[in-house]
């Protein structure tokens, strides 16, 4: 990162107070750390390109890999880069297993939870390789702190992953409704990769990534050979998984009662995040609308990346870019289709300019992951581009200066906490870890937490006006940091880069609007903070009686929100946005101790 790039980014860190400090307990690895990393990372690689026809075939390579991960992978040194690279063999492995046995399974690209996952297998590979290809070779041999020990909110946080984990649905071997087994496979991979964002590198959160990492991944590619009629007995993955449940009854078993036991079906509705309805469909008027107001400046902007050839080229697009985003997006009203339509064009507008600053910085360009995602953008505009312009001249669709009825909802209460309360502490987890970006391995891996990020939040965001809004200037935000960060990269001037001012406004309005809108939240005006008293926890019930059916628990001293304590019955809300209740007896305003 330049000098002036980092001035500048402290500066956005003083006005805004977004950042917190990030202690990692792992330090960077050095020298003699390169040769076993980089030596690893190739072998996968190799062994990894196999040709493989047959399930025999398949089934062979798995036992191979397994075992092959079980001796190799203890023997990474114990430094930040390493760990990294331990994580990401033993989620490809996986995901590699079992994408190729849905494949011989015959189940379509477009129902294989595997290649849903962005990016792609072969480029988060090519990603790896990079990256381990990327170490600093300069790093110093200075010893190395062993990993520090986790704060008790840390600790919190990890029983909680725990509990969860335990949560996950396993499907039987014998496979009765194929779909439901790829819904849970598709569940287990998305839990995986958002959890892994929210653990530290500190010593418990270490054992319990890797064990997060191998059970999820092994899990799932158990189901998928299950799915290719690999019968029981003779799936490679059923030792590992029987190990790694056992590791994790005894982890579980260590740690302190969790704050939420989630009951399986209340885990599906996590898994399935929880938003708020859906937004009205379009009419053919408001996408021929949302299609008139950007096309002729999206078609220029496509032409002027004809003549990208150098930075200063670059500078100009991405001003154009910027311009389109700010200016005429905001005006596009927000109905279904159209939302997806948004997005794509601005993440595709941020996208683009990322990839360029990625070529001009020697990127090899199977390894950027924007390489595809920018194809698939280009083909899903062309095919609205074909859809509309097809209206036009058929006559389906004639210009009316009638009020269109697909206004997204307001939000509820419920929304706006929801908004704030799941999807705030992600977005502050992100620019944490983008406020650390030092090295070309930062960034690269501040890449791969971009794309998966930005899919859980458009996922997550509830779907009504004012969540909608904040949702948005969010994901612009994860996206400027990316491409600002590329840019520097390549050699733009830290004063010229325009993504870095972009930030700053954007973030100010964030946090004002998040006051008001939390000021105008009458629950969280009601809002008192209260403690379990209960030990070792009290039940958390889905209505005001010990009739109701026990939707989770909260474990003795945990802070609960309280939006209503007028009756017997406390109101509180699950990390889902449903209501749920608390006997009143059970709490204390008062911490427990103080």
């Amino acid at each position: 990162m330049t000098q002036k790039l980092l001035i500048s980014l402290l500066s956005l860190l003083f006005f805004t107070g977004v950042i917190q400090s990030q202690q990692s307990g792992l330090s960077a690895c050095d020298n003699e750390d390169l040769k076993p990393i980089l030596d690893l990372v190739i072998k996968f690689q190799l062994a990894s390109g196999a040709s493989i026809t047959t399930m025999d075939e398949l089934i062979g390579f798995a036992v191979e890999q397994l075992h092959w991960r079980d001796n190799e992978l203890a023997r990474l040194p114990s430094c930040w880069e390493a760990h990294r690279v331990h994580l990401s063999v033993i989620r490809l492995i996986g995901e590699l297993v079992g994408r190729t046995a849905l494949e011989l399974a015959g189940v379509p690209e477009s129902e294989n939870p595997f290649l849903i996952i962005e990016p792609s297998y072969d480029e988060r590979l090519g990603g790896l390789v990079v990256a381990a290809m990327s170490i600093d070779p300069s790093l110093t041999t200075a010893p190395k702190p062993k990993p520090a020990v986790c704060s008790p909110l840390s600790e919190d946080e990890l029983s909680d992953i725990v509990f969860e984990l335990q949560a996950l649905e396993v499907v039987s071997l014998k496979i009765e409704d194929q779909s439901k087994t790829l819904a849970a496979i598709g569940g287990q991979l998305a839990w995986r990769d958002k959890t892994l964002l929210r653990l530290q590198d500190c010593a418990d959160a270490i054992e319990i990534s890797l064990l997060v990492a191998k059970l999820t991944s092994d899990l799932s590619a158990l189901q998928a050979l299950a799915v290719a009629g690999v019968p029981e007995g003779a799936n490679p993955f059923e030792r590992p998984v029987a190990q790694g449940t056992r590791s994790l009854i005894e982890l579980s078993e260590a740690m302190p009662a969790s704050g939420e036991i989630v009951s399986s079906e209340s885990l599906s509705r996590v898994l399935a995040v929880g938003r708020s309805g859906e937004l009205p469909a379009c009419t053919i008027d408001d996408q021929v609308q949302a299609w008139a107001r950007v096309a002729e400046a999206y078609h220029e902007l496509l032409d002027t990346m004809q003549s990208v050839e150098n930075m200063d080229d670059l500078l100009t697009y991405s001003r154009l870019a910027l311009d389109i985003r700010e200016t005429m997006l905001p005006l596009v009203k927000l109905c279904a289709e159209n939302f997806d339509y948004v997005w794509l064009l601005s993440q595709e507008l941020s996208d683009l300019v990322t990839w360029f600053a990625m070529r001009f910085d020697d990127m090899p360009r199977k390894a950027i992951p924007f390489t595809e995602l920018n194809i698939n953008a280009l083909t899903e505009h062309a095919a609205a581009d074909k859809q509309i312009t097809q209206w036009i001249k058929t006559g389906e669709w004639k210009e009316s200066d009638a009020e269109s009825e697909t206004d997204p909802p307001t939000c509820t209460d419920a929304d706006i906490l929801h908004l704030y309360a799941i999807v705030e502490p992600d977005f502050r987890e992100f620019t944490d870890v983008a406020m650390s970006v030092q090295t070309r391995i930062d960034f690269l891996d501040l890449v791969n937490r971009l794309i998966m990020f930005r899919d859980a939040l458009k996922a997550e965001i509830p779907r009504c006006a004012e969540a909608l809004e904040v949702g948005l200037v969010i994901r612009d935000v994860v996206s400027d940091f990316v491409t600002m960060f590329a840019m520097d990269n390549a050699g733009a001037a830290a004063e010229d880069i325009p993504y870095l001012e972009q930030i700053r406004e954007d973030m100010d309005w964030f946090f004002a609007r998040r006051d008001e809108l939390l000021e105008l939240s009458d629950s969280v005006e009601k809002a008192k903070t209260y403690y379990v008293t209960a030990n070792p926890y009290a039940n958390i019930r889905s209505c005001g009686s010990t009739e109701c059916s026990i939707v989770g628990s909260a474990k003795y001293g945990s802070e609960l929100i309280i939006s209503d304590d007028t009756g017997s019955w406390y109101q509180i809300w699950t990390a889902d946005g449903e209501p749920a209740f608390i006997a009143g007896f059970l709490t204390s305003s008062v911490r427990p101790g103080d």
